[in-house]
C-alpha cells in the first residue's frame, strides 16, 4: 500500500514491515511490525536516510502522517517509546495530541531491545547452528555475550 499525505509519499516495506516516509526529495525509513497487532517504533523517526537529524517540526508531522497511515490501512498502531530516546517526551506528546490515531504507548528501553536481540541470537544457538555477526562467528552463550558487550553502539544523539 502506498499514500501521498497532502505533504509526502509513503508506503509500507516488504510484508508490511517497516515504513517508508519521503518528504522534498528526502526519506525516512520508520520500523513498523504487525507482531501483537500493528506497531510503529518512535524512535525510527529520528534522522533522514542521510543521517541528517529531523527537526521537531519535522518529528511531528511525520508522526502524524504515519500514524493516520497507519490508521487508514486499517490499525491503530502501538507506539514504541524507548525511555532511553532523547526525544521520549516528544513522542508521549504526540501520542497523546493523536489519539484518536494511536491505540496506545509501550515503553522500552536501550537494555529491553538488547535482551530482546540476545534472546533471539540464544534460540539460534541453542537449536545447534552457530551464528555470524558482523564476520564474527559465534558458537556459545559466552561468545555471543562478550560479543555483544564489545560491539554495542553508543546512542546517537
Amino acid at each position: 500500500m502506498s499514500r501521498r499525505p497532502s505533504r509526502g509519499e509513503l508506503s509500507f516495506g516488504f510484508r508490511g514491515e517497516g515504513i517508508t516516509y519521503r518528504l522534498g526529495g528526502r526519506a525516512l525509513e520508520v520500523g513498523f511490525s504487525y507482531m501483537g497487532g500493528p506497531r510503529l517504533y518512535a524512535e525510527g523517526i529520528g534522522r533522514w536516510s542521510d543521517g541528517t537529524a529531523l527537526t521537531d517540526d519535522e518529528k511531528a508531522e511525520a508522526f502524524q502522517a504515519i500514524v493516520r497511515f497507519v490508521k487508514a490501512a486499517g490499525g491503530k498502531p502501538t507506539v514504541v517509546v524507548n525511555g532511553d530516546d532523547p526525544s521520549a517526551a516528544t513522542w508521549e506528546r504526540l501520542c497523546a495530541d493523536n489519539r484518536r490515531f494511536v491505540a496506545g504507548i509501550e515503553r522500552s528501553s536501550d537494555e529491553q531491545q538488547l535482551q530482546l536481540q540476545r534472546s533471539m541470537y540464544l534460540l539460534t544457538l541453542q537449536a545447534g547452528k552457530g551464528l555470524t555477526i558482523d564476520d564474527t562467528r559465534i558458537t556459545t552463550e559466552g561468545e555471543l555475550d562478550d560479543y555483544l558487550r564489545t560491539h554495542r553502539t553508543p546512542r546517537r544523539r
